[in-house]
């Protein structure tokens, strides 16, 4: 099986598009979990991406639990600080712009 990194990297060689879906689990109703995959099944999403600004405790580790049990699809954190890494997610998105260098690089 590929990681979430090969997959990307293979896909953008192959010049094919990748779409993800971003979920906000403070936003996001678990009790709409089953509606929600079966709505992203019936679209081009390949990733499902999770995180937020201000998530509660452990709201992220439960629903990346509940997305796996429900999708096959690949589960990207995309954290807005260390409470919301969770240990069943398949890769963890980093941004950051790093001071005093060429932005444009």
């Amino acid at each position: 099986m590929k990681t979430v990194l090969e997959n990307i990297s293979a896909s953008a060689k192959k010049n094919e598009r990748l779409l993800a879906v971003l979920i906000d689990p403070d936003k996001f109703e678990r009790k709409g979990l089953s509606q929600f995959i079966e709505k992203v099944k019936k679209t081009k999403i390949t990733h499902i991406f999770v995180g937020g600004s201000i998530v509660e405790k452990h709201v992220t580790q439960t629903l990346v639990s509940d997305l796996k049990l429900v999708t096959a699809l690949p589960i990207v954190l995309f954290p807005g600080d260390v409470s919301q890494i969770s240990k069943d997610a398949d890769a963890l998105l980093f941004l950051s712009l790093v001071s005093g260098r060429n932005p444009n690089i």
